[in-house]
């Protein structure tokens, strides 16, 4: 633009030079020299000519430079991936590939281009979209054919891009070109973390199934003796057959009836968790009575109750509906909130059995104790199987830890929850949920 300027004035000068030097000549008998005038011009557009000049180059370097550093970068990016690249052109034959894809394909740069791409990966279903007009593929799981006749499995993304011409007016190409390029990564060791996590997963059912299949089988083997030690203690105990000879054998035979009860317990608590975690446990549903089944609970602690000094409180109204709910679950759920509350409450305390309908037409039934309380470290813990806050062998409670854990599940199966509020020394309250859909016309 300047160059063009400058001419002008030139030419402008010179004519108005001219145009003066012959007015002069017509009006006047002289003659003026122009020559000066016309070099001073010509020298101030040559000046201006390689300014201009001077100011081209610099941009055409600068613009240069900037290209050479893009595609530098380009070519880092490119041979640094991790994936591996591969570009095809217009006929569908390699021009460019990157270390990693000639890495992958057991060979080098050189000696993938000219080939077809399509040799090297397996019919993928993003082709067909390809073909059909599509410019990329989503991100898809084949196998790439190495040049040793291996294969290696990989994930996969095609992408078409059309690079079109600059409009410069020096640009003598006028039509664009379409390249693929093929992006594609190693999933080998995925593949074998994978079948490894899924072998482990399956190893731990099976295992988890021959546990659950030993409990049931050996639950039958342990209850037979048992049931015979506790019966024929129990006779001993009570001299249904005469005086035995000795008040000491009578103490002995309580304890092994006691000691043979709790065994017993214990072995139906694990047998029943381990019927809920296999999904094998079986609710009886019937109408019952809240009231009636807090009573039986009650009844069942009631001499636990009374040899520590505990009053327990029955504030369960007979106004409640009556619930359709497996009657032995509830029971096995109440009786053991409750000889909780019993064991961790001190000589003195209380114990509450309480019930009422929330807002949400849920009916919700608590038992509140004024006992040692757990602490918060616990509180999220408590509910899982054989847990116990103190675990040590000369802990205070004894206990197989499977109360709170058989109560939380039979809950589950009825659809309701399980909540624990609990400070220490303040005693803890644990509430029942049994949905609205369990509750009976009143």
């Amino acid at each position: 633009m300047a160059a063009s300027v400058g001419l002008a004035i030139l030419l402008g000068g010179c004519a108005t030079l001219f145009g003066i030097s012959a007015l002069l000549q017509s009006w006047l008998p002289l003659s003026l020299d122009t020559a000066a005038w016309m070099l001073v011009l010509a020298l101030s557009y040559g000046a201006t000519l390689l300014l201009d000049l001077d100011g081209l180059a610099r941009r055409i370097f600068r613009k240069g430079m900037a290209l050479v550093q893009r595609n530098a970068m380009l070519r880092a990016l490119l041979e640094d991936s991790f994936d591996g690249i591969v570009v095809a052109g217009d006929d569908g034959r390699i021009e460019l590939a990157n270390p990693a894809a000639a890495a992958l394909l057991g060979g080098a740069p050189a000696d993938l281009v000219g080939r077809d791409p399509a040799g090297l990966f397996e019919a993928t279903e993003g082709g067909a979209a390809l073909r059909d007009g599509g410019r990329r593929t989503g991100l898809q799981s084949t196998m790439l054919r190495r040049l040793d006749g291996t294969s290696l499995p990989i994930e996969l993304v095609v992408c078409r891009s059309v690079v079109r011409y600059g409009r410069h007016r020096f640009e003598r190409r006028a039509e664009s070109r379409t390249v693929t390029i093929y992006t594609f990564r190693d999933i080998a060791e995925r593949r074998r973390a994978e079948a490894a996590q899924q072998a482990a997963l399956e190893a731990a059912v099976t295992a988890n199934r021959a546990k659950t299949e030993f409990i049931a089988n050996m639950g039958h083997e342990l209850r037979t003796p048992l049931n015979a030690i506790i019966g024929f203690s129990e006779i001993i105990r009570d001299q249904m057959f005469g005086a035995v000879g000795h008040e000491h054998y009578v103490a002995y035979a309580a304890d092994i009836n006691e000691s043979g009860t709790r065994l017993l317990a214990t072995i139906n608590g694990v047998l029943d968790m381990a019927r809920i975690e296999g999904g094998r446990y079986q609710l009886d549903e019937s109408d019952v009575d809240l009231g009636d089944i807090a009573d039986a609970a009650v009844d069942a602690v009631a001499e636990a109750a009374r040899q520590k000094t505990l009053s327990i409180e029955r504030r369960l109204g007979r106004d409640l509906p009556p619930l359709r709910a497996d009657a032995r679950a509830i029971r096995q759920v109440l009786v053991s909130l409750l000889s909780n509350a019993v064991k961790f409450t001190e000589a003195g305390g209380k114990v509450a059995i309480d019930g009422t309908i929330d807002a949400a037409g849920s009916c919700l039934v608590s038992i509140a104790d004024t006992g040692i309380g757990i602490a918060d470290q616990h509180l999220a813990s408590v509910v899982q199987p054989f847990h116990q806050a103190d675990s040590s062998l000369a802990r205070k409670y004894e206990g197989s830890g499977l109360g709170l854990s058989l109560a939380a599940g039979l809950m589950s199966l009825h659809g309701g929850s399980l909540a624990i509020s609990s400070r220490p020394g303040a005693g803890t309250i644990v509430t029942l949920r049994f949905p609205p859909e369990r509750l009976l016309a009143a």
